[in-house]
Order: structure tokens, then sequence, then C-alpha cells
């Protein structure tokens, strides 16, 4: 991405990021009722009909007023989708439960220059949240990058997310051994964000991949968490051999999707369908338990 739009995106983004912070504060502060799907507004029962066809709504609710959103109404659909309405009951926010992409009918009828930026830029990748902001539109991809657009539906930058001891940098100031693990392991990805951060006297680096996988190094370029956002396995020869062997007798047809060093070993995530599963192992790949 060229440094223009990392600039634009990062403009705001501090006072961005104390309006959302302030904006879950504000959920908060909205006592959510439930109600019968049959109550919501005829325009939001519409949209879930016009492009969830055949999906029901499992529950619904209401707040006793407007967040930061102007959100009122919350419907939860049977295919994992929550969708977030005004109180005239148009969206103000959509998002999936489970990575699956946002309907393209739906991107299409309603932010179609959104749709075609995002299949132009990044044709891998697929939409799994939207919201509206009140400086225009907030955009999830899979492979958890956050893209701005304003009004007029036009980019304007990546929100990193950064936190206060979280800065962008380029690849190339990663330790060498982190480039290394990402060239030997992850042919063909292209790096989209790179951020280093130091807390508390510690350095640790996050590098945001083109294919969809998250990768987390220590100071040294040792990676400490793997992390696949379109649900792609991890590739084999990362994951230690007790530990395949035993998901593969145990749990077979999933597919491990997240690893991460732990003081007690390891933390695998596994994903079949909607199951998703957190499993731990010790040091040697001994199955301890599930982390609930």
């Amino acid at each position: 991405m060229k440094k223009l739009f990392l600039i634009l995106g990062l403009i705001s983004l501090t006072t961005l990021s104390f309006i959302a912070c302030n904006s879950d504060n504000d959920d908060n502060n909205h006592g959510q009722s439930t109600m019968s799907p049959d109550s919501l507004p005829v325009s939001a029962k519409n949209l879930v009909s016009t492009y969830f066809s055949g999906i029901s709504i499992k529950s619904a609710s209401q707040s006793s007023s407007p967040n930061i959103y102007n959100s009122v109404y919350k419907a939860l659909l049977t295919n994992g989708f929550e969708i977030d309405f005004d109180k005239n009951g148009n969206w103000t926010e959509i998002e999936s439960e489970h990575n699956q992409a946002i309907p393209e009918n739906f991107l299409s009828g309603e932010v179609p220059e959104i749709l075609d930026y995002v299949k132009s830029s990044y044709p891998s990748n697929w939409i799994v949240a939207i919201e509206k902001e009140h400086y225009g539109y907030s955009v999830e991809l899979n492979n958890d990058l956050d893209l701005i657009f304003n009004q007029n539906r036009e980019f304007v930058g990546i929100d990193v997310d950064n936190d206060d001891n979280e800065t962008v940098i380029s690849y190339t100031s990663l330790p060498q051994a982190a480039q290394n693990f990402v060239t030997t392991n992850f042919a063909g990805s292209q790096y989209v964000t790179v951020k280093k951060e130091t807390e508390a006297g510690k350095t640790s680096y996050k590098a945001y991949l083109s294919t969809g996988y998250k990768i987390e190094f220590d100071s040294a370029g040792n990676w400490t968490e793997i992390e696949s956002k379109t649900n792609s396995d991890i590739p084999g020869t990362l994951i230690p051999a007790n530990i395949k062997t035993y998901i593969s007798t145990n749990y077979a047809g999933y597919t491990i999707t997240g690893i991460e060093k732990e003081v007690y070993g390891y933390n695998v995530e596994i994903v079949k369908g909607v199951s998703d599963i957190d499993l731990k192992f010790d040091p040697n790949g001994t199955f301890l338990g599930i982390d609930h």
C-alpha cells in the first residue's frame, strides 16, 4: 500500500480510536432488551429478506436509546451474521461471526464503490464487517485489515488500530530472522502492514500478510503466534509433529488456523465449519486439555 494511503489513514486515527473506545462504553449504557423479530421495523426486515434470502432472524433486541452510531435495533441471523439498525430500520453495521463474506449483492446494492475498491485492491480477500461512521465507513477484511472510506465511499486509508505503544514500520525493519521466516514459510505472500510494539521495555512485531496470515514475533524475530484470518491451514512444517498427530487422530477434518506459544507450551486453534476449538499442549506436544 502506498505510503500516502497510510499517512491519510492515520491522520485522524487517534481521535477515531478515542471515539471508538467511547462508543464501547456508550453501548454499555444503553440497555438491550429482547424483542420479537417480527417487531423490527419493516425496512430492517426487508433488508434481511432481500440480501439474505432463505435466512431467518434468530433473535432481536432493542436499545433504550441510540448509541453514538444511531444504532437502536440488533438482529442476529441464523447464519451467524449480526446486523444493527437505526430507529427507522436503516442498517448501521453488519458483521460476520465466522469470518464469512458479507453477501456481494448487499455490497453492490448498498456500497458499490467500496466493493469495487476491495475487489480491485485485495482480490484474494473479502469483507467480513462494515460499519457506518460519522466520517463515512469502516470496513474489515478477512485478513484483519481495517479500511477507512469517507462519506462518498472514497478510500481514505488503512486503520492499523495502533495503540500508543505501536508504530507502523517497513517490513525491512523487521529482524532478519522474522523476514527469513516469512520468506521460507509463506512464499508468495506480500506484507500488507507491519507494526512494532514496545511495552514494559519489551519489543515485539506484528506482520499482516496478503494471504490472510498474521504473525507475531519477539524482539529477536522468533515467531510467537501465527493466525490465519481466512481459516486456512497453518503450514504443516510449523506445527510440532506430536500436535499434528493428536489433531489428525482426534479431530479429523479440522483445520489448524492458529498456533501460539504459551508458558505451558502451545495453544492451537482448530476449525471445522462453525466449530472453533482451542487446544492446549505442553512443550513436547502432549495434549493438556481444551482451553474454554
